[in-house]
Parts: C-alpha cells; structure tokens; sequence
C-alpha cells in the first residue's frame, strides 16, 4: 500500500471514529486496531494524536472545499450554485454532530482554527461572489449590502452548527441548513428570482 493511500485511510477511520465516539474517546491504539495495523504505523506519520486531529481536520476540510469547487462549476446561475451547496452541505453533515466542534475548540485548538479558517475565507468568498453573481444575473436585489448579507450567513451557519447558544433537540442539523438556507435566499432574491426558485423547487 503506498503511504499517501495508506494515510488517506487513517484520516478517513479516524474521522468515523471521531463522529462516533467523540475525538477525546478515540485512542491511537483504537485506530490502528480498526485499520489492522500497528500502533508504530501511524506514529511513523504523525507526531502524536493532537497531530493526527490536526491533520485529519484539515484534510478533511481540503476535501470538503475541492469537491464545492468542483460540483458549482456546472451551476446554471447563483440559485442554482446556493442549491447545490445547500445539498451537498445538508448530506454531509448528516452524521454530523455539533459536540464534535466543540470538543475541538476546547482541547485541540489548532484543529479548531482550520475550521474558523475555513469558514472566514472559503465560505466568506463563495458567499460573497455568489451574491455578487445573483446581482449580474438579475435574480438577486440590487440593493443588497453584500457585506451584511455574508455576515449574516456566516453568523448563522456558525451557530447553527456550534450550538453554543441554540439546542435542536428535535431536528437535524441537515434540515435545519436546509430550512436556512431557503430563508437566505428568499431574503435576497427579487421577483426574477423568486419566480425562477419556486419553479426548481417544483
């Protein structure tokens, strides 16, 4: 097995396990016995696990952005590129779980901060120029303040996926963005719009 494969293969267990069972539960031991390899193999890659978080947060966060990149690029107009991310973010965050982020914030800082690193300049960017392609295409309000209406996106999704302030309890995470992410749009889009998302929602 070459080593970038084998890797890959680490990041991707440890990323199930961390969901499932908590980062802070999850050992080094426990990976390697999930993956049928020996302890001594995934210490040859990393320096300890606050590395292998480190390193498993941010490729998964790589792969997270390459694949938006990807999947926009066939998008027909801003509506349409808000609803593929708004899909494709929905199912990825389906066995998502908010306790997660915050057990990174309080005991893996560094792996936090790629997180809020990915929030304030890929999310930011793709918000903004989405609002800025919905203007010259004629479907969003031209009278849009674009830096309030990223603000306000990214404040929103924040909390909704921190939970520090907020419980949801009886819903999802992936309907609640869902639901947001249609109350986003109908408050930016004009009558052009609105005619053109009701009609894909059909």
């Amino acid at each position: 097995m070459e080593q970038n494969e084998q890797i890959a293969k680490i990041f991707e267990k440890s990323k199930t396990l961390f969901i499932q069972e908590g980062v802070r539960n999850v050992t080094m031991e426990k990976i390697a016995k999930e993956l049928g390899i020996s302890k001594k193999t995934i210490y040859c890659n990393f320096e300890n696990k606050a590395d292998l978080v480190f390193q498993s947060v941010k490729y998964d966060i790589e792969n997270l952005e390459n694949q938006i990149e990807h999947l926009t690029k066939s998008a027909e107009n801003a509506i349409h590129e808000m609803q593929i991310i708004g899909n494709f973010v929905s199912k990825s965050m389906e066995k998502f779980k908010s306790s997660r982020i915050n057990e990174l914030e309080n005991f893996y800082p560094k792996a936090y901060f790629q997180i809020d690193k990915h929030r304030k300049i890929f999310v930011v960017d793709k918000i903004r120029k989405n609002v800025e392609r919905g203007i010259i295409e004629d479907l969003y309000r031209k009278d849009l303040e674009k830096e309030k209406v990223v603000l306000f996106y990214l404040t929103a999704t924040t909390a909704l996926f921190d939970q520090k302030t907020i419980s949801i309890e009886n819903f999802t995470i992936s309907e609640l963005y869902i639901s947001y992410l249609d109350y986003h749009l109908q408050g930016i889009l004009n009558e052009k719009g609105r005619a053109l998302y009701s009609k894909n929602k059909r």
